[in-house]
């Protein structure tokens, strides 16, 4: 499975958000030939849908397949998602059989930035008369809908979802997250992990990408001063420490592109899975380095 900066983004989105609903299983298997669902979710019994989370929750009612996609699907990939779809209710209806239990089916959902007429009337898609603008069902036998963001209203109901969006539409969703209540639990979790992805598409996203998180610069800014205001109170909270690790691997991912040129995603991962302690060697380190070999070596000799 590739793992894009976009896929560990979109996967993290929904388990922060739909975790207190149900159960979230990421990159779950399915049987036969080796297939993986981006995204699982089973809702908890009488779930009754957070109405902050708008379309999502929504959406989420009921078990699902959650397969978003940074460019437009071929019709290949999604008759590869429809079929994933028929092997899991399969998989439920034998359980179903087993433990002479009431199943609800899984509806898959297809999240893509746009789709053309073209594909959506190969698939028979028709506009869901229940959903919003953007919503589209195929036969209802298959179970699965299409959710076109860029199609999707503005409203705060669609915003969770539209963070998934591409170049205007991703932007105005980030805007939208950082005017939310400095209190919201969702706007923290989501601002989390946007400045996360910040960080890595500074280092290997495309123009688009990198526009679409200019909104981002303040809140970063802001975030970045407190977690070294917090870095100087080490040791009385657990989270302060966590946010301390993740600006000192921030600055030295900036400094290593600025100094010689992107890490492997290898080393990121390694980099990012350092203490405070050995960041800050790294961080005196590098300003010796002038070759990338020279981060290999200091990574070889740590290990």
């Amino acid at each position: 499975m590739s793992r894009t900066p976009f896929d560990e983004f979109s996967k993290s989105l929904f388990e922060v958000l739909l975790t207190q609903a149900g159960q979230v299983n990421l990159n779950r298997e399915v049987s036969g030939e080796s297939r993986w669902i981006d995204v699982y979710f089973s809702p908890n019994p009488g779930y009754e849908p957070d109405p902050s989370l708008g379309l999502l929750g929504q959406l989420a009612l009921t078990p699902c397949l959650f397969e978003p996609f940074r460019n437009p699907p071929s019709p290949a990939e999604i008759r590869s998602c429809i079929l994933k779809n028929l092997l899991v209710q399969a998989e439920l209806e034998r359980q179903t059989k087993q433990d002479n239990s009431d199943t609800r089916p899984a509806r898959l959902w297809v999240l893509t930035p746009t789709l053309s007429k073209r594909v959506l009337n190969q698939f028979g898609a028709q506009p869901a008369r229940e959903w919003p603008a953007g919503v589209y069902s195929l036969a209802e036998g298959l179970q699965t809908g299409m959710v076109v963001l860029h199609h999707l209203p503005l409203e705060p109901e669609t915003l969770w979802l539209r963070l998934l969006g591409r170049g205007k539409v991703q932007k105005r969703a980030v805007e939208e997250v950082i005017q939310l209540p400095e209190g919201s639990r969702k706007r923290q979790d989501a601002l989390r992990l946007l400045i996360g992805w910040k960080i890595q598409v500074e280092i290997s996203g495309t123009t688009e990408e990198r526009e679409a998180m200019m909104p981002l610069l303040q809140a970063y800014l802001e975030w970045e001063q407190k977690t070294k205001l917090e870095g100087k109170q080490e040791g009385k909270q657990e989270g302060r420490q966590e946010g301390r690790q993740e600006g000192e691997v921030g600055l030295i991912l900036r400094q290593l592109q600025r100094k010689i040129g992107q890490p492997t995603s290898t080393q990121v991962s390694q980099i990012q899975g350092m203490s405070i302690d050995q960041l800050e060697t790294l961080g005196e380190a590098l300003l010796d380095f002038t070759t990338a070999e020279d981060l290999t070596q200091w990574l070889n000799n740590l290990a």
